[in-house]
């Protein structure tokens, strides 16, 4: 696979963010308004994208990737308003983190490919939490089908029958945890979501890599949610997403497969 080819792959990618950027924002609408019942159409292609300060249409030459909020300085063309920064940072993750991945893969562009489209989903994801607390179905589960499918196609990672056991696996472990954890603690403790995160990513690395991916999620989210209490930036008392690190875990995990070992010499779970 030569340069040429990894820099196709990152370009590709930068555009893919770029909708992404679009899936991110409206699915959440999409849930709110459909539980509201709310009428009009409102999906990922209408109503065309605008400031929400002016209402000011998005023209296309203002809608290059990275390139026009560069070139409109974070800003609005019409009413100045600030141009978020996560937009520019999903387009540049969006061409990085598929390259960085597929480096990690088996060579050849099967196992690239499918890779991109695994980091992908888990971008979105991963932010789409970040930002509204919620992980949407519409992105749980084309990660789900899309293991699945890539598994039974002869894919490069495992097996169909250890991708079904997999996703089954990954879903009821956190369906059991969240119902002891509620009624140990009188509340939810997990969302819905972070068991059908896991069950799709348990699609993609089975069920022999569930056990990386819950320790290695865990282990990130609990440093992190220390440093945030320590730092007073999250009250230890507060909702804490899990499904940004669920996502990592399970990156982690198909990207390092067996060599997690080498890292982990007591690792208590079986790897691939």
């Amino acid at each position: 696979m030569s340069a040429e080819w990894w820099m196709a792959l990152a370009l590709a990618g930068v555009m893919v963010g770029s909708f992404l950027n679009v899936v991110i924002h409206r699915l959440p609408i999409m849930i709110e308004r459909a539980g509201n019942g709310a009428e009009g159409r409102y999906d990922l292609a209408w109503p065309p994208s605008a400031c929400p300060g002016c209402g000011r249409p998005v023209r296309a030459l203002e809608n290059v990737p990275v390139i026009s909020f560069l070139l409109l300085r974070g800003r609005c063309a019409g009413c100045g308003r600030r141009i978020g920064w996560r937009y520019p940072a999903v387009e540049i993750l969006g061409g990085l983190l598929p390259v960085g991945f597929g480096l990690l893969l088996p060579p050849g562009p099967v196992a690239v490919l499918s890779g991109a489209l695994f980091v992908w989903l888990l971008l979105a994801i991963t932010v789409t939490d970040l930002e509204s607390g919620l992980i949407p179905d519409a992105l749980s589960l084309t990660l789900l089908w899309s293991g699945l499918l890539v598994s039974s196609c002869g894919g490069p990672f495992i097996s169909p029958a250890d991708s079904v056991r997999g996703a089954a696996a990954g879903y009821l472990a956190l369906r059991v945890v969240e119902a002891l954890a509620e009624r140990a603690y009188g509340r939810p403790a997990l969302g819905r979501g972070d068991a059908k995160l896991l069950g799709a990513l348990g699609a993609w690395v089975g069920w022999q890599g569930l056990g990386a991916t819950l320790f290695l999620g865990s282990s990130i989210g609990a440093l992190v949610g220390v440093v945030l209490v320590a730092t007073r930036r999250l009250d230890r008392r507060a909702a804490f997403p899990f499904g940004p690190f669920l996502a990592a875990g399970g990156a982690i995990a198909l990207a390092l497969d067996k060599d997690l070992a080498a890292f982990l010499p007591v690792f208590p779970f079986p790897l691939k």
